[in-house]
């Protein structure tokens, strides 16, 4: 066998062998992945709750001090946590392949007032 043959043949086993070793950190990244996907997907719901109730309670409750310092502590938390599950699902890549997720809050507040024009119970 030429010395060329003999290179070609050694680099092709050393490229078998690298794809073999480096499938199970592959897998294991698709894992890691879906999971963080998963999560961020199940937190979003839990949280659309949180904040719809804050606008709800924004919009009938302003009168009343107590519950206005409640929703002011509420707020924030339920920002920075839609901030962190953006953020999760953008350092994943998004949760579908090429496409990258929108950063955007999660506001009940548009989707109440969207909601509320079109059954004509806007103010």
């Amino acid at each position: 066998m030429t010395p060329i043959a003999s290179a070609f043949w050694g680099l092709a086993v050393a490229w078998s062998a690298t794809g073999r070793a480096l499938r199970p950190v592959a897998e294991a990244e698709a894992r890691e992945r879906a999971f963080v996907c998963t999560a961020s997907h199940d937190l979003v719901t839990p949280l659309m709750a949180v904040t719809a109730n804050c606008d709800v309670f924004e919009a009938e409750a302003s009168d009343q001090a107590g519950l206005v310092s409640w929703v002011a502590n509420i707020r924030p938390a339920a920002d920075e946590m839609a901030t962190h599950i953006a953020d999760m699902l953008m350092h994943m890549g998004g949760d579908q392949p090429g496409r990258s997720p929108q950063r955007a809050l999660l506001s009940g507040k548009r989707l109440v007032a969207s909601h509320a024009g079109v059954r004509g119970l806007s103010r």
